[in-house]
């Protein structure tokens, strides 16, 4: 299968919009931008990231081993697109706050967060797939919408 065929095909699937952190082994913090996270188990609570091989996030990722997934708020397209890109500060201009597992928290900005224990790293093609078991987070509030990912454009849930 062609690429670009590949990328429509799984653009047509709507998501949410998740920002993955953690802090490198010089303790700064380092984040990307992903819609590749889904739950897997309850018993124990358990979820999955994909994590590309070339992102300068991964060696953060496989050194902390901790990491939290930052649920976006509706609106927050353009903070998407800058855990997406190469910005070598990130979070130079973004606030946030250590979550309970010590990982950077973008707490303004999400609506929900899980905090998570890598369990398993797992290889898969081009990109890592890292099993965490889920130790903490916040679910959203009542009347909160997430920002969603579709066929390559951001929107929201309307209720």
């Amino acid at each position: 299968m062609d690429r670009a065929t590949f990328f429509a095909i799984m653009g047509a699937f709507p998501t949410g919009v998740g920002v993955v952190t953690t802090l490198d082994a010089q303790r700064q913090p380092r984040g990307l931008t992903t819609n590749a996270v889904c739950s897997v188990s309850a018993e124990p609570p358990l979820m999955l990231v994909c994590v590309d091989k070339h992102s300068n996030t991964l060696p953060a990722l496989e050194h902390s081993k901790k990491f939290v997934v930052n649920y976006l708020s509706a609106g927050r397209g353009e903070l998407a697109n800058l855990f997406a890109s190469k910005e070598p500060d990130k979070f130079e201009h973004v606030a946030w706050r250590p979550a309970d597992n010590g990982m950077p928290l973008l707490h303004v900005d999400s609506l929900a967060h899980a905090e998570c224990n890598v369990v398993q790293e797992i290889d898969a093609g081009d990109h890592v797939v890292l099993m965490a078991e889920v130790v903490a987070g916040q679910p959203p509030a009542p009347g909160t919408h997430p920002l969603m990912y579709f066929r390559r454009t951001y929107g929201t849930w309307h209720d």
